[in-house]
Parts: structure tokens; sequence; C-alpha cells
């Protein structure tokens, strides 16, 4: 894990040597969702819609059962 300062935000980049758990950089915006649809007009996939959750919880084992 690496953290580091961002003005008033402690973002963090979170690396894994877990089975199925993948390299993640996670990004913050006034408004997400125009930035979403923006990407998803140019054909990018996402695993989820935008959400306001500042806590995330992720588990990776039961990814393809």
């Amino acid at each position: 894990m690496t953290a580091f300062k961002v003005g008033e935000n402690d973002p963090a980049i979170i690396l894994s040597n877990m089975q199925n758990a993948r390299p993640a950089i996670w990004f913050t915006d006034e408004d997400v969702r125009k930035i979403y649809d923006h990407f998803q007009k140019k054909d990018m996939v996402f695993m989820s819609e935008p959400f306001d959750n500042k806590l995330r919880l992720t588990d990776y084992s039961k990814e393809g059962k």
C-alpha cells in the first residue's frame, strides 16, 4: 500500500498478491456522473455505476463463481 496526501485527501494505491485481486486506482471528481457518461459513450466498460460511499469492501474470491 502506498498512501500520500493531496490537499485534504489521503489517496492510496493498494496492490495485493491474493488470488483474483487486481490493482486499482480510484479518482474523485465534482461530477462523477458526467465523467461516467462521457466514457460510457466511448465504449468504456465499468464494473459498477458511480456511488457516493466513502468505504468500499471488495471480495475478489467470489469472482467468476
